[in-house]
């Protein structure tokens, strides 16, 4: 599959002791911890260290998961901080193999105990007992990949996931989704709207409770089969 963006590393830095990674997400990793950092360069909506509290407080109160896996990983930071923090067993998944040579360097580096895959979303066949899958469903409508159908999409999200789904949903007032969910050229198939995601959500999932929010167009929810 074409990478529709380059990847967003700015800079990874071997201290020895330490490493530090930064561009869309920001972190610096040592041999038992991975800690975010809130600080330098970053865009509004992605503030890496308020983004990382409400993932890592969302998994932190899951009851009976072991296994987990971040879609769209990135470079990493949420995988690696769920298998030391909560020792879940724990996969991450990106289609950009940029990202997935800076999660393997660090994670080799360290030996921390997860696993990275450039594999794009519609080739996962896994299911887990957790999923994430943060700023990532409108790159699936139409830019990364070209379903242009929301109903399609939280399907495959709920077939991967066998208790819970961690999601952040940039809504039709985000510039960048009112952006890609309209390309033209790709077929659209259902409407994009936060409203009709819920809705189709609501077939799939038990409960849908809303988390705290980084940006107000981009809510994140927490989603039980369970």
């Amino acid at each position: 599959m074409k990478v529709q963006v380059p990847a967003d590393i700015r800079s990874v830095e071997d201290f020895g002791d330490h490493v530090e990674v930064r561009g869309y997400q920001n972190y610096d990793a040592y041999a038992y911890k991975v800690v975010p950092v809130g600080t330098g360069k970053q865009h509004a909506w992605a503030n890496t260290e308020a983004k990382w509290n409400i993932v890592n407080n969302a998994l932190s109160g899951l009851p009976n998961i072991r296994t987990y896996a971040d879609i769209g990983c990135n470079l990493g930071l949420y995988v690696m901080t769920a298998a030391l923090n909560q020792c879940l067993v724990a996969t991450g998944y990106d289609y950009d193999q940029a990202y997935i040579d800076v999660c393997n360097g660090v994670k080799n580096k360290f030996g921390i105990p997860c696993t990275f895959s450039a594999k794009p979303f519609s080739e996962i066949t896994e299911s887990f007992d957790c999923v994430s899958s943060l700023g990532l469903i409108h790159h699936l409508y139409h830019h990364t990949e070209s379903y242009g159908n929301l109903e399609q999409i939280v399907a495959r999200h709920s077939r991967l996931t066998e208790r819970y789904l961690i999601l952040e949903f940039p809504n039709e007032k985000d510039p960048k989704a009112a952006k890609w969910v309209n390309m033209s050229g790709r077929v659209r198939a259902g409407e994009y709207s936060e409203q009709e995601f819920l809705r189709l959500a609501g077939q799939h999932f038990e409960s849908i409770s809303e988390l705290e929010r980084v940006h107000p167009d981009r809510p994140m929810y927490l989603m039980s089969k369970v």
